[in-house]
Parts: structure tokens; sequence; C-alpha cells
């Protein structure tokens, strides 16, 4: 003979499998509903399509990348370029977006072994999805955009930056060299007019005077006082030939850096011009604008050619270097909609649901019969 809590526990098994079975049309009348539910709200899932382009930038050391993450990585300034740029301004982004969409390709693999040579970034494999193959198409070509704007204007901000403390640097040093060399300029004038002096007088010449006259760096000692006369007067020359150069390169840097002070206003905020795909275009504007009111020079056109090569190797950057080499009109990837998934899902849960239901109202029945 079995023990008693046995026979209890396979009679109440018998009992819970009677109760299922009498309440089976609900059960299966409830699942049956909520497949039928889950095969159609899958049927009316707009279909998700997959699209990728691998965009190239010059190779760029990782340090280097780093810092062009630290300017594009930013939700703000991807969801306002989007809402400034994108055809379908619905669109909006989350952070998971520059881990998911941006892909650094590595020269030598993400983790390389044993590598000697430091390792580079060559591009950015962009990708995206959408519901329909051409706004993934889309969506991939203003990611890439944005990420060419942010990288070329960074360059451009990074330049002016530098050139504004450079100019003012050279402009204080040209301006120390001037009055140094005219120091020296009225010393040896000095140096003349008392060697003129000793030679109509016939008087004798002193050893300081004799000595130490300079000439291109160059001390000669014990020169008659007639050489003397030469090689100062060559030295003053090289002197004035010397601070015309320098009053040319002062002319020059005070032009540049007029135009680099005229451009302030184009790199006032930096959320903005970082995703102004046009302000490559306005500091050409501002280029015609502050060169065309200028009264014609040759330190003018010096000015003028030095800033035109410096815009005309962004241009170059922007076009040349940074674009996609292949994509975003890759071939299609397969739908990942999982409408399968889904109507599985609905089944097993509905099913688990409602066998949970009938066991939970057999029990409560159950218990206001013990407490009658």
């Amino acid at each position: 003979m079995l023990p008693q809590n046995s026979y209890s526990d396979e009679i109440d098994l018998l009992k819970v499998l009677k109760e299922l079975l009498g309440q089976r049309k609900l059960i299966i009348t409830g699942v049956v509903l909520c497949t039928i539910a889950a095969v159609i709200i899958s049927l009316l899932l707009p279909g998700s399509s997959k699209k990728t382009g691998f965009f190239q930038f010059e190779p760029v050391s990782v340090s280097s990348y780093k810092s062009y993450r630290g300017v594009f990585e930013d939700v703000s300034k991807l969801n306002a370029y989007i809402q400034k740029y994108h055809d379908d301004t619905t669109w909006t982004v989350n952070s998971s977006v520059f881990t998911g969409s941006f892909e650094p390709e590595y020269a030598y693999g993400k983790y390389p072994n044993d590598l000697i040579k430091e390792n580079t970034v060559l591009g950015v494999r962009i990708t995206s999805t959408a519901t329909n193959p051409q706004e993934a198409h889309n969506r991939v070509k203003t990611l890439g955009s944005y990420l060419e704007t942010c990288v070329v204007n960074m360059e451009i901000w990074k330049h002016y930056g530098a050139m504004r403390t450079r100019l003012k640097s050279q402009f204080t040093a040209s301006k120390v060299s001037m009055i140094e060399h005219q120091i020296s300029m009225d010393y040896l004038k000095k140096k003349i007019d008392s060697s003129k002096g000793n030679v109509l007088s016939n008087n004798a010449v002193s050893s300081h005077e004799r000595k130490v006259v300079k000439l291109d760096r160059v001390y000669e000692d014990y020169l008659s006082t007639h050489h003397q006369l030469i090689a100062t007067n060559m030295s003053i020359n090289n002197i004035e030939v010397a601070m015309e150069l320098l009053r040319r390169k002062v002319a020059v840097d005070e032009l540049l850096l007029g135009y680099v002070k005229s451009t302030e206003g184009l790199l006032k905020d930096k959320d903005k011009f970082l995703i102004d795909r046009s302000l490559l275009e306005n500091f050409v504007a501002q280029f015609d604008d502050y060169f065309g009111s200028k009264s014609g020079s040759e330190n003018l056109e010096t000015s003028r050619y030095q800033v035109e090569a410096t815009l005309l190797g962004f241009e170059v950057l922007r076009n040349e270097q940074f674009k996609f080499v292949s994509g975003p009109s890759l071939a299609e990837e397969p739908r990942k909609t999982g409408k399968l998934s889904i109507v599985l899902v609905v089944f097993f849960t509905s099913l688990v649901a409602f066998i949970t239901y009938c066991l939970f109202i057999s029990w409560w029945k159950d218990m206001r019969l013990e407490r009658a």
C-alpha cells in the first residue's frame, strides 16, 4: 500500500488534468485567437532593410581617430544634422547609433598580435536600417555626410586656431628682430663715423677700433681702417636687406591676421559650425570679401596666395580623401522582420497564460468551497 501523501499527490495530478480537459475549449480558443492576432500583426509590420557602405579617409593613427570620435559621437549634433539635411525628419537616433552604425576599419585588424608598427584606421564602415531600401540607402549617405562634415570642419577649426596663434607669435618675433637690427645698424653707423674721423685726421687707430667688425656673422680682426669701412658698410647693407624682408613679412602677417580675425564669426558656435556643410564655402566667401576690398600690392598677393592654397587644400581633403569607396549602393541584405518568431512567442505565451488562468480559477473555486 502506497503512503497517504503519495496517493494524495497522484489524485491532485489527476484532478489537474481533468480540470484542464474540462477547460480545453477555453484554452484552445484563446490560444488560436492569440495566434491569429499575432499572424495578422506580423504581416502588418513593415519590413526592415539594411544598407552598408565603406567611408574612407586618409589613414590616421588610432589616437587621431579617437579625437575624431570625440567630435562626431554626439547624439544632439547628429540629430540636429538629420533635422537640417535629411529628407525624413522623423528619423531620430540615440547613442547606440555610434556603436551599431559606425565600425572603424583597422589596417592590421582591431586586435593585432605582436604589431611592431602603430595600427591605423583606414575608414569607417557605416550601416543603417529602415523600412525600405531607399530610406536605408539615404540614411547611410547622411551618416557618411555627417562624418565628413564634422571631421573636415574640425580640421578647419584647428587650422585657423593654430594659424592665429602662429601669426601673433611671428608678428611679435619680427618686430623684436627689427628693433635688434636697428640697434646693430645704429652702432655700425657710429663706427663708420669714428673710422672716417680717424682717416681724415690721420690719427692712430686704437686696438678697440681695429677689432671686431661684424660681417655676415663672422668676426674679422685686425683690419685696416679702410677695410673696416668697407666691411662695416657691407654689414649695414645686409642689415637693411634683412629689415626690408622683415617689414614685408610683418605686412603679410598683418594681412593674414586681419583675414583670420574676419573669420571669427564663422567659428563662434561650436555646436553649429561643426555640422555646417557650407562652412568651407563660407570661408571662401569671406576670403573673397576680405581680399577683394584691399588695394593691390605685392604683400597682398603673397598673403592672398597663402590663404588660397590653404582653402584649396581643404577642398581636396573634403572631395578626395573623405568619400564612399563602396556603397551604400550595395546589394540589399535579407529582410530581418522575425515574423515566425513573433508568432511562436505569442503561441507559447498564450498557451502558458490560459493554462495558468484555468488552474487559478479551479484553485479559487476549491478555496471557496472549503470555506463554505
